[in-house]
């Protein structure tokens, strides 16, 4: 939907130079987007989730409440094709205000529907303060184009999706500075100067106060703060960490925190599950640390040896 919308945004902002070729070739562009959307919703998708071991049914379960009798207070769902597109424009009203609100979850992810509330307005004025406010000075086109992230992310059952930082976030951060810069572009010249400025400070303020007080979920601060001390890993920390990871040969299976996997060998093979590695790399701080009483009862099990263990890391091996 998004290479879609795209290419209908490209259709109309080069609308005056666009030869009958080149629209030709767009449209084309825009029936094999619609064409690989089919396949990807009807078989691709599916079959992935079938492979991996993936419930299938976690997409209609994110969305399927639009299709209800009421978005807000769901109780009855529609079944087949024509009665969902039936239930969605009977339901317009409420999906518009999902765009806005966050909808009545009772309890998820540990927080109640109060607590979820402000996600979605955080994104949408982080969107504005970022470059947004440049999207009417340019016939909202470029909002046309995000629209497909914006249906996304806010219409969705899912409260990590609503915010700034999971999920689809990164198309905001490439289509704010093109319609900044078109509307420099078509600005006088004397003002390019001072709408660059205006731009890349509020972007930069909007970045700044989003890293000091966020509601959306998932929000580590001594991750994302680097202009703070808290940020960075004390030396002894960084030593005993790299002299861990260098324990853990090269081809063999281990299992760490997937955040952690990059400070082993490429060529190791990385396992989510303990039962099928045969070394155990684990860093005991942190925000993604290793559960300490899981380390501890493979210690105690007899099936690994210690090859590593101080203040800041431990490194086990499968018995042979």
């Amino acid at each position: 939907m998004l290479l879609t919308s795209t290419s209908i945004g490209l259709l109309w902002i080069y609308r005056k130079e666009n030869t009958r070729k080149d629209i030709l070739k767009i449209s084309f562009f825009i029936l094999i987007a619609l064409l690989y959307l089919f396949l990807a919703t009807k078989y691709i998708i599916p079959y992935y989730c079938k492979v991996k071991g993936y419930p299938a049914e976690r997409i209609d379960e994110i969305y399927r409440h639009l299709w209800a009798d009421n978005p807000l207070y769901p109780s009855v769902y529609a079944s087949t094709l024509i009665e969902k597109v039936k239930f969605i424009a009977r339901n317009w009203r409420h999906i518009w205000t999902l765009l806005w609100v966050e909808p009545p979850i009772e309890y998820m992810y540990g927080h109640t529907y109060q607590q979820l509330f402000g996600i979605k307005w955080e994104t949408h004025m982080a969107i504005i303060l970022s470059g947004g406010w440049t999207f009417l000075y340019n016939g909202l086109i470029f909002l046309f184009i995000l629209l497909p992230i914006y249906i996304y992310k806010l219409l969705s059952m899912e409260p990590q999706m609503w915010g700034t930082m999971v999920h689809y976030s990164i198309e905001f951060a490439v289509v704010l500075p093109i319609a900044l810069v078109w509307s420099m572009r078509n600005s006088l010249p004397k003002l390019i100067p001072l709408i660059g400025f205006i731009g890349a400070f509020m972007a930069h303020l909007t970045n700044y106060l989003l890293m000091e007080k966020i509601f959306s979920l998932w929000y580590y601060p001594q991750l994302m703060r680097w202009y703070s001390c808290e940020h960075y890993c004390p030396y002894e920390k960084y030593k005993s960490i790299r002299k861990a990871a260098s324990l853990v040969p090269k081809e063999a299976s281990y299992c760490t925190d997937i955040r952690h996997a990059p400070y082993i060998s490429v060529s190791s093979l990385y396992r989510s599950n303990i039962e099928e590695a045969d070394y155990v790399f684990a860093i005991k701080e942190g925000y993604f640390a290793f559960p300490v009483d899981s380390l501890q009862r493979l210690k105690d099990s007899g099936q690994w040896e210690t090859l590593h263990d101080d203040n800041y890391t431990t490194v086990l091996r499968r018995k042979k």
